[in-house]
């Protein structure tokens, strides 16, 4: 009997590995909370907690799929009277999921659900979705350098090679770092917001959760009622080039001390002492105990 190996071959990496259609991305499946809540919470009826399917990349609806969790607070009242508030902790990195779910689990909930939602939605490579771009690696790393003192060339060194190692890991699991992005990550909570039913909805950004709400603003102005803003980081810089705007400020700060007459008498000489006391401690570092 003649045997055609290459449409069983097919056929069955369609059985187990199926492809998510572009229909299929928008799917809220609940699951159980990774996040303590009350009691009363859990059975009052107006929380749920899931995990919802987005694009890879927005515009290749038909890539890989990417889980993200997503938290829905209902409103306590019987009429909602605002759009849902969504709401990005700082980091970069942090869990909104961990930062956000037991405030509003505790008191502050009376404060905001009596007259709207609110979605709280771990972004893409934080620690409740998946995948997750969590990286011991580095802390591992930071721990096994605490008492040593080493040279600017050597800590990059270190740092580069932990880091190539990591990227390594991701690209071997089939992870596309390039999808991490502000304009995927903006893009995303446009996306599961409008799946789970709203048309509109206001933003919170605090510290670096501020980026992204910028990128919303930019990218999907037309789903947004309001934008709050806390503790905000300028668009593009941001933290990439932080250590260089750290430099830039403080010589700003050196060159208003020096042109101020009350300042520089307050203060003389302030950029050459500290930058005299920052040789001194990189050569003899001070020991706290």
């Amino acid at each position: 009997m003649k045997i055609t190996i290459f449409p069983i071959v097919i056929t069955l990496s369609l059985l187990f590995f199926p492809c998510i259609a572009q229909g299929q991305y928008g799917i809220f499946t609940e699951a159980e909370c990774p996040i303590k809540i009350s009691e009363e919470l859990a059975t009052g009826g107006k929380f749920s907690f899931g995990y919802m399917t987005v694009p890879e990349f927005h515009k290749n609806p038909e890539g890989k799929p990417i889980e993200l969790a997503v938290a829905v607070f209902k409103c306590r009242a019987e009429t909602v009277k605002y759009e849902p508030l969504v709401l990005n902790s700082g980091g970069p990195g942090m869990s909104n999921l961990e930062d956000f779910v037991p405030t509003f689990d505790g008191p502050l909930g009376n404060l905001f659900l009596y007259d709207r939602d609110i979605v709280i939605i771990e972004l893409r490579g934080l620690k409740h979705s998946r995948p997750n771009l969590h990286t011991p690696e580095l802390d591992e790393l930071q721990v096994e350098l605490l008492g040593k003192h080493l040279s600017s060339d050597e800590l990059i060194s270190a740092y580069k090679e932990v880091i190539l190692s990591i990227r390594k890991k991701f690209n071997d699991q089939g992870i596309n770092l390039a999808a991490y992005n502000y304009w995927e990550t903006a893009s995303d909570i446009a996306f599961v917001i409008e799946k789970l039913g709203y048309k509109k909805f206001a933003a919170f950004g605090n510290s670096a959760g501020t980026i992204v709400a910028q990128y919303m603003l930019m990218d999907h102005a037309d789903k947004l009622t309001a934008l709050s803003l806390n503790a905000v980081v300028n668009v593009p810089a941001g933290f990439n080039k932080m250590c260089k705007t750290s430099i830039d400020k403080l010589e700003s700060i050196f060159i208003e001390i020096e042109q101020n007459q009350s300042y520089a008498s307050a203060y003389p000489d302030l950029k050459k002492r500290f930058l005299s006391t920052l040789e001194a401690l990189n050569e003899s570092p001070d020991t706290i105990t």
